[in-house]
């Protein structure tokens, strides 16, 4: 429940006592007071007042900033940067960071998602070309705090830190949805949630092998871990 704010108020009985007592003075200063005068007077006084007040209450409350906290309730949105900080994060750097996030993870419960993808170029499309457009996208579709790295000489490696997989999956459309707008070919992309006993070594094994497997089984998007599962 919102708090009145006193500051129009007060300003606004101010203004309007002020009023009153100008007209008042001025209404004497012209005529003499008579019977008539009597009755008019504190009626003129009371619509001064009045007046004052409205008029009072509008400009004080203009001057006056708003209070912190008497807005709305804030819509949360996920922020979403067009490059991380100093571009993407060096391979070295990126892999201990990634395992620093598996640790927290396992340790603290967070969700955690982790994805590689990568561009089957188009034709006519250099692939310098088709890489710097993945990186660029990529990280333009990620959060501050998420890492994007280059895994090998045509994949990106992208770290969700504290996302759900069903939100990371959101995060692999958009970015599936910007390749083909730009034209440059189709994405492929696998998805893990790790585990909490996975190591690092595991969960890049698994990109790996999901992403070839992606390919080899004309897919655009999986998670490694039903794709590679054995037929029973």
């Amino acid at each position: 429940m919102r708090r009145p704010r006193l500051g129009p108020m007060l300003g606004a009985l101010v203004a309007g006592l002020v009023g009153g007592i100008v007209f008042a003075s001025v209404l004497l200063l012209v005529e003499q007071p008579s019977a008539g005068m009597s009755f008019w007077a504190p009626v003129a006084i009371a619509t001064a007042v009045a007046l004052g007040a409205a008029f009072g209450s509008q400009v004080i409350g203009a001057l006056q900033p708003g209070v912190p906290g008497e807005a709305g309730p804030e819509v949360y949105a996920l922020s979403f940067s067009a490059a991380p900080p100093g571009g993407l994060m060096p391979t070295a750097e990126a892999m201990v960071r990634f395992d620093e996030e598996l640790r927290l993870a396992a340790e603290y419960g967070r969700p955690l998602c982790v994805a590689l993808v990568g561009l089957d170029r188009a034709d006519g499309v250099d692939a310098p070309d088709a890489l710097e457009v993945l990186r660029q996208l990529s990280a333009g579709a990620v959060r501050r705090q998420d890492v994007v790295t280059e895994r090998g000489s045509a994949e990106v490696l992208i770290m969700l830190v504290e996302t759900s997989y069903s939100a990371g999956w959101v995060v692999m459309e958009r970015i599936h949805h910007r390749v083909s707008a730009v034209g440059v070919g189709a994405l492929r992309c696998v998805l893990v949630a790790p585990g909490e006993s996975d190591t690092l070594r595991e969960v890049l094994d698994e990109l790996d092998s999901g992403l070839e497997a992606c390919r080899d089984m004309d897919v655009l998007f999986a998670d490694p871990t039903k794709l590679l599962a054995p037929a029973r």
